[in-house]
């Protein structure tokens, strides 16, 4: 249902809405219950529909930032508690930095990301495998952020290009 509801945004933003009205509470009852649910991708995939159909929905501006308010909750959920199923994956963080990309000045929002991206991958490579969120930043949220400050006006920019090419040249994953 969460997933057919999401993928219905193109035509209203109250089928989203309604859909993680019931993500929220799916996670509250798994969350409550005495059942032991580790997070895994079926999770993942939920919350990453809802993100979507945000983000597709007509109502740019308030689907982009309920999706970021959604990906903000997993953030939260995730690093203060590993086991909570709302876990977030590169593909959440790449459709929100998109989403992003295609704004105007959202240079700072993206590099924020990142840096939470970098949290979790660093918290995840001190968890055991079954907790760890699969969190990367890879070529294309690089770039997404190097685009973002090639066209931002902000001061600093230039010199944060600089300095994120100089990351990816000693990245070997890259």
């Amino acid at each position: 249902i969460i997933e057919a509801l999401s993928s219905n945004a193109a035509n209203n933003i109250l089928h989203v809405k309604k859909a993680h009205q019931f993500l929220s509470e799916f996670e509250n009852d798994i969350m409550k219950s005495n059942l032991r649910v580790l997070p895994d991708m079926k999770f993942t995939r939920l919350y990453n529909a809802v993100i979507a159909g945000y983000i597709s929905s007509t109502e740019k501006t308030d689907g982009i930032e309920l999706a970021k308010t959604l990906l903000t909750h997993m953030i939260e959920k995730h690093t203060s508690n590993p086991q909570h199923i709302a876990r977030p994956n590169t593909t959440t963080f790449v459709k929100v930095m998109t989403a992003l990309a295609r704004g105007e000045d959202n240079a700072q929002q993206l590099d924020m990301l990142l840096g939470e991206m970098d949290k979790i991958n660093n918290q995840s490579k001190l968890l055991p495998a079954e907790l760890a969120a699969n969190v990367v930043p890879n070529k294309v949220v690089y770039d997404l952020v190097l685009k973002s400050h090639t066209r931002s006006s902000a001061k600093g920019s230039n010199e944060h290009v600089s300095a994120l090419l100089d990351r990816i040249k000693k990245d070997p994953n890259i």
